[in-house]
């Protein structure tokens, strides 16, 4: 009777041991994979792909243009144009306060010989500056 008793505890305890270690390697790849998850989202934050930058670019410029047009037809086309690209773009909500405050920082327009303010050129020649691209690739990564 004794060594019956001894071969079922025995079994008992291997088999308590296959699931301790199953759940064990489980626990591990979970922890695996949330790290190379975590690890690799972490480094596209840092890195803005090719569409984000032009979608942010193009946010700038029609903040900028609603920003120099105030009360026109071209600020409002632009402000519908700007809401386009927050409704379908892929940046995230906390970008777009940092990349209007990015339009704002445009350099003041330019005069005309007659005396106009050139007020798109200076959007224009300002997301199209390398200074611009150095900023807005820092507001895109915070």
């Amino acid at each position: 009777m004794g060594a019956l008793k001894h071969r079922t505890v025995t079994s008992q305890v291997f088999l308590l041991v296959a699931k301790c270690r199953k759940s064990i390697v489980r626990f591990i790849l979970f922890q695996t994979a949330a790290m190379v998850f975590l690890s690799t989202t972490a480094i596209s934050a840092e890195k803005p792909t090719s569409s984000e930058i032009a979608q942010a670019r193009n946010y700038v410029l029609a903040a900028c243009i609603m920003d120099r047009y105030t009360g026109t037809p071209i600020a409002t086309e632009a402000d519908a144009w700007a809401a386009g690209l927050v409704e379908n773009g892929s940046l995230s909500a906390e970008a777009y306060p940092a990349l209007a405050l990015l339009a704002k920082s445009a350099p003041a327009p330019g005069i005309t010989q007659n005396g106009m303010p050139m007020r798109l050129q200076s959007c224009v020649e300002f997301i199209n500056s390398k200074e611009f691209a150095i900023r807005l690739k820092s507001s895109l990564r915070r």
